[in-house]
C-alpha cells in the first residue's frame, strides 16, 4: 500500500511534470525524464560533496521544493553536455534540486533580504 507522500508524488508527476499539455522535445526525452524522477524518488540515499542525503530528505525536497522548471533546467544541462543516459539525467536532476535550495539562500543574501543566523559567510580575497 502506498503512503501519503507516494500518492502525492504520483499525483504531482501526472499534474505538474507529465500532463498532456507539458511539452518535451520528444517522447524519448519525456520517458527518460520520468525514469530519472522515479530513480531519484526511489534512491535510498545520495552522497554529494561528502554529505549523505537520506531518502526522506530527497523526497521532502522533491515534494516541497522542486518545481517543473528545475526538471527543465536538468534536461537542458544534460542535453547541453551531450549526455544521453538516464543515470546522467538523474545526477543532473539531483544536483538541480539540491542546488536550487542553496541558490535560493544565496539570492536572498545577495539581495539583502535576509541573512540567516546559522549561515556562516567566508570570503577569500584572491590577489
Amino acid at each position: 500500500m502506498k503512503n501519503i507522500s507516494e500518492i502525492r508524488f504520483v499525483k504531482e508527476l501526472k499534474d505538474c511534470y507529465f500532463h498532456r499539455d507539458r511539452k518535451y522535445e520528444n517522447a524519448e526525452i519525456k520517458q527518460k525524464a520520468l525514469e530519472a524522477m522515479l530513480m531519484l524518488w526511489n534512491a535510498d540515499n545520495v552522497e554529494c560533496c561528502g554529505y549523505i542525503y537520506s531518502q526522506d530528505m530527497i523526497r521532502n525536497m522533491m515534494l516541497n521544493k522542486m518545481m517543473p522548471e528545475e526538471l527543465d533546467d536538468a534536461i537542458r544541462r544534460w542535453k547541453g553536455n551531450g549526455e544521453t543516459s538516464v543515470d546522467q539525467l538523474y545526477h543532473h536532476l539531483f544536483l538541480t534540486v539540491v542546488l536550487a535550495n542553496a541558490l535560493e539562500l544565496f539570492h536572498k543574501v545577495m539581495r539583502y533580504e535576509c541573512i540567516p543566523i546559522e549561515c556562516e559567510i567566508k570570503v577569500r580575497v584572491v590577489a
